[in-house]
């Protein structure tokens, strides 16, 4: 049984960190020069540490609407930016601590390969001295909406309750604030009506909207109907729309949820289409935490991250992927 620590902060120095209480419903303050917000992890099953004199957490409620998800990592706030920010620079990813070439399972094309086939926008640069696993954020992010920042305009300097906002449910996705921001007449700002859903030019030609919250997409995502979300990361998948889009972090407070299902922490096994068995993981993290952060493309700056960290290793008679 693997044991796990989780923190987050401003940086990638774990000094600047503060332990997550995982599952809590409670953010973890940020507060940066180049990010003022908070952060909340959710882990399914969670058997890690919690912060000094708490007991973890094994469930959240979040879990009841979303079974096949195994983890989520929620981020809220004011992304600074005295220059223009493109959607074509914030990245979120895995940057790796160290070069991980020696340490790669034999089996890791085939992870790279499954990967990119689930979100194309991945890019993956293994090589090298600090290795990294970075997507554009508005192609990556499960759900991504917009509010009207705090009226000081600063974070609580103290963890606080979550507010949920947002939820599995694919309705709670809004980005209107983002694209009623942009230049009229640019082609970012007409692809949505004003409350920020999809309208026909997205779709292929023989789409149909059905409402306001879906809509016809064949079978491009193996489902008759496409998400909000499915929509939103479409369009963005399209390099040139990223680079038009100018991301106003100051004016509106951009609260995104990673949530996936292939990670398995009772074991810390990866288990996804396209991987015939699973890939487990626990022997090629210890020594070396994952790293997930939201960067600049140019990686000159770092907005926040969090890390999950190995405390404890598994039963000696557990055996390293081959």
């Amino acid at each position: 049984m693997y044991s796990i620590v989780v923190t987050a902060g401003p940086s990638l120095d774990e000094s600047t960190h503060q332990c997550v209480h995982v599952n809590s419903e409670t953010y973890v303050p940020i507060s940066g020069p180049d990010f003022e917000g908070q952060v909340a992890v959710r882990v399914k099953d969670f058997s890690g540490l919690a912060p000094d004199g708490l007991e973890p957490i094994p469930q959240s409620k979040y879990f009841d609407d979303a079974q096949d998800v195994t983890f989520s990592i929620e981020a809220s706030g004011i992304y600074k930016s005295p220059e223009e920010l493109k959607a074509d620079d914030l990245m979120f990813g895995i940057v790796f601590r160290q070069s991980i070439a020696e340490r790669l399972p034999s089996t890791y094309p085939l992870v790279v390969k499954a990967f990119q086939w689930f979100n194309p926008n991945i890019e993956f640069q293994l090589e090298g001295e600090n290795p990294t696993m970075l997507a554009p954020l508005v192609t990556i992010m499960s759900r991504i909406t917009c509010t009207s920042p705090p009226p000081s305009g600063k974070f609580s300097d103290q963890s606080t309750p979550a507010t949920s906002r947002v939820v599995p449910s694919e309705l709670e996705e809004d980005i209107s604030m983002i694209i009623n921001g942009q230049e009229h007449g640019s082609r970012v700002a007409g692809a949505f009506p004003q409350d920020g859903h999809l309208v026909k030019s997205m779709l292929p030609v023989t789409s149909d909207l059905e409402g306001p919250q879906e809509s016809s997409w064949g079978g491009w995502f193996g489902s008759s109907k496409v998400s909000r979300p499915q929509a939103r990361q479409k369009w963005f998948s399209d390099k040139e729309v990223r680079q038009e889009t100018v991301l106003r972090g100051n004016d509106y407070v951009i609260t995104t949820d990673l949530q996936n299902g292939f990670m398995d922490f009772k074991d810390m096994s990866l288990r996804m289409s396209g991987l015939p068995w699973p890939i487990r993981l626990g022997p090629y993290m210890k020594g070396r935490p994952v790293q997930y952060c939201c960067v600049s493309r140019d990686r000159k700056k770092l907005y926040w991250s969090v890390i999950f960290t190995i405390v404890e290793g598994p039963d000696e008679d557990d055996a390293e992927e081959k």
